[in-house]
Order: C-alpha cells, then sequence, then structure tokens
C-alpha cells in the first residue's frame, strides 16, 4: 500500500493518523523536511524513533512542512537505502506512492532507479516546467511524487490522486484514517491475524526472507497462471501473476492490476 504525506507547516498530526499509517505500511519510514535553508531526511524501521522525531520537529517552530513517508515494497531490499525520501540533488528531494512499471529488482526499488535514471537527469527547476511534468505523469502513470526543495516549496505530481484535509495536509491515501485488519497479497485480502506467516517486516535481507519463505506450489502455479483480460488494453487472458511483486501485470501491454498500492 504505502503512503506519502504533506504535513502542511502550522499544524500537528494526530497521533493516531501516524499509527495507522505504520500499521498499515510497516517497513520503515521516513521524514523531510528544510532546517536552515537545508533538507533533512531521517530514516527509520522503528516506530517509537520515527514517533519521536516527527513530533521533536514539530515542537520546533522554525520548521515549516515536513513530508512522510511510511513503505511497503514491491522491488528491493528492505534497507536505509530504499527506504524514503530520495533527493535528486542538495535542493530538492521527494517521496513516491505506487509502483512506476518497468523499474525496481532485487536490490533497488523503482523509485531508486526512477530517480537515479530520469530525476537526476532533468534540469534544474525542472518542475516549473509544464512540459516535463506532462511527461513525468505519462511515466508514473497513477503514482504520485511529492517533492519538498531546500526553500519549503511542495510539488505534487498525481495531486487529484490523493485528497487535503481542512488543514491543508495532503494525504496519497486513507490508509491513515484506520488500521486495517487485512492486507493485500496481490488481489486478494488476507488477515494479519491469521496469515501463516506473520505480517511485519523489518531490517532483513531479502535473500534470506525467500529462502525461509519459499513459494508454495500453489504459489508456483499461480506465477504461471494466466488469470483473465487486461483491463487497460483488453487484450485476453493476458494478466500474469507475479508472486514477487504480488500482482497482476499483462503480459501485452505491461500495465499493472493491484490494490496493494494507491
Amino acid at each position: 500500500m504505502c503512503i506519502a504525506i504533506l504535513n502542511a507547516s502550522g499544524n500537528t498530526l494526530p497521533e493516531e493518523y501516524l499509527e495507522n499509517s505504520w500499521d498499515n505500511n510497516n517497513q520503515g519510514a521516513g521524514l523531510l523536511w528544510v532546517e536552515n535553508k537545508k533538507l533533512k531526511s531521517y530514516k527509520t524501521f522503528k516506530y517509537e524513533e520515527l514517533k519521536k522525531k516527527y513530533y521533536e520537529l514539530r515542537g520546533n517552530a522554525f520548521i515549516g512542512n515536513i513530508v512522510l513517508h511510511f513503505r511497503i515494497s514491491t522491488s528491493g531490499k528492505h534497507n536505509d537505502e530504499n527506504l524514503h525520501p530520495f533527493f535528486v540533488d542538495n535542493g530538492l528531494a521527494f517521496v513516491h506512492n505506487g509502483i512506476i512499471h518497468g523499474l525496481g529488482d532485487h536490490m533497488y526499488s523503482d523509485t531508486w532507479y526512477f530517480n537515479e535514471t530520469v530525476l537526476k537527469g532533468l534540469p534544474k527547476g525542472f518542475l516549473d516546467n509544464k512540459v516535463i511534468c506532462k511527461l513525468l505523469k505519462g511515466e508514473i502513470g497513477y503514482s504520485k511524487l511529492l517533492f519538498l526543495d531546500k526553500n519549503d516549496n511542495y510539488y505534487i505530481i498525481n495531486e487529484h490522486l490523493g485528497s487535503f484535509d481542512s488543514n491543508g495536509n495532503w494525504f496519497s491515501n486513507n490508509s491513515h484514517l484506520e488500521s486495517l485488519s487485512y492486507y493485500y497479497y496481490g488481489n486478494e485480502k488476507k488477515s494479519k491475524n491469521k496469515s501463516k506467516k506473520p505480517f511485519g517486516w523489518s531490517i532483513y535481507d531479502e535473500e534470506e526472507w525467500w529462502d525461509a519463505n519459499p513459494l508454495s506450489p500453489k504459489e508456483k502455479e499461480k506465477e504461471e497462471e494466466v488469470k483473465e483480460d487486461c483491463p487497460f488494453c483488453g487484450a485476453r487472458e493476458s494478466m500474469k501473476y507475479l508472486p514477487i511483486q504480488q500482482d497482476y501485470c499483462c503480459e501485452k501491454c505491461g500495465e499493472y492490476f493491484i490494490e496493494n498500492c494507491h
């Protein structure tokens, strides 16, 4: 699922929002803010550390906007390098919610690759260029990108796919509103309490996890199983299940059919 949040200057998020965001997206979190005209970030795999740092920042009257990101991964190792935020340069950083098709592997996430291969190659000030922003929208599909620069200005690509509250805070989805009793495995809901494997992640090595949690015979069969017609391009019987991404992908157009990342 994952969630990106813009916490607007001058107000503090309820602790319930932090708890729910973490409970639903607990593979690490990050903060991004401006301090003395410099972008600062903080990343952690522990909720109490995140909460302490967030309220410490909100206790500083000189801190304006704060960007938060809570991760559920679809690619890349579970380590600091794949946690958000990502820096485009010293004056611009961002967080991402969604999947950028065609990017991401066992080592690095789709967001890491997008930053390294696309964003870092764009000219300074590219967010003020309407043509570049339109092209970026085409590249990221239904993903959302939330940027913050060193002057405390924010930019949101696909802002309309999220929502603002009455305090000017923006949320990429609604997973901050309640702690869900389930998570999505592909397009299938699974109970956090009744699942065979406990729901929860830590800073472990991805290879060790797959060694300890091999695909079941049913999942191996599902990997090769063609499910149904593609809702995007209309190709017949083209949706293939990808167990590592835990989503369905069209073999014809490459689009993902997902519910676990909004």
